[in-house]
C-alpha cells in the first residue's frame, strides 16, 4: 500500500518548473511597472496642468505650474497679478521619474489662453520612454504626447 505524499522527485519538478515560470515573469513584471509609473506621472501631472487652467478661469487670475529640479514640481496663483505667485506644497514625481528638460513652468490666464515660459515639458523613465507636454497658446490646450 502507498502512503499519501509527494515523492521528492515530485517536489523537485515543481520547484524547477516554479523557477523557469518565475524568471520569465519577473522581469516581464518589472517592465510593466516602470511603464505603470510613467502613466501616474503623466496622469497626475495633465491633471495638476487642467486643474491650474481651470482655476485660472474660474478665479480671473493667473496660475503658474512650475517644474523644477529632477522630480518636483509645484502650483502658485498670482492673485494680485504683480508678478509675484502663492505657491503649494511641492508634488513628486513617482520612484523612477524624472524631467529631461527641467525649468519648464506653464502659465495659464483667465482668458483660457496659455504658455510655456521656457521649454516643452518631458518626463522619462529608467527605460528611457519619454513623455511630452506642450500648450496651444491661443487656446491654452494641453497636449501630450508619448
Amino acid at each position: 500500500m502507498r502512503k499519501k505524499g509527494f515523492t521528492m522527485i515530485e517536489m523537485m519538478v515543481v520547484i524547477v518548473m516554479m523557477g523557469i515560470i518565475g524568471s520569465i515573469a519577473i522581469p516581464s513584471f518589472r517592465n510593466y511597472i516602470v511603464r505603470m509609473r510613467l502613466t501616474r506621472a503623466r496622469d497626475e501631472i495633465l491633471s495638476t496642468l487642467k486643474v491650474a487652467r481651470a482655476r485660472a478661469m474660474s478665479e480671473r487670475i493667473v496660475y503658474r505650474v512650475s517644474f523644477a529640479g529632477i522630480n518636483e514640481y509645484k502650483v502658485g496663483k498670482d492673485p494680485d497679478g504683480d508678478g509675484t505667485f502663492d505657491y503649494d506644497a511641492s508634488k513628486l514625481l513617482p520612484n523612477g521619474i524624472s524631467f529631461q528638460t527641467s525649468g519648464s513652468d506653464f502659465e495659464f490666464y483667465p482668458d483660457r489662453t496659455g504658455v510655456m515660459l521656457t521649454s516643452d515639458l518631458i518626463i522619462i523613465n529608467k527605460k528611457n520612454d519619454d513623455v511630452r507636454f506642450y500648450i496651444i497658446p491661443a487656446t491654452g490646450h494641453i497636449k501630450v504626447e508619448r
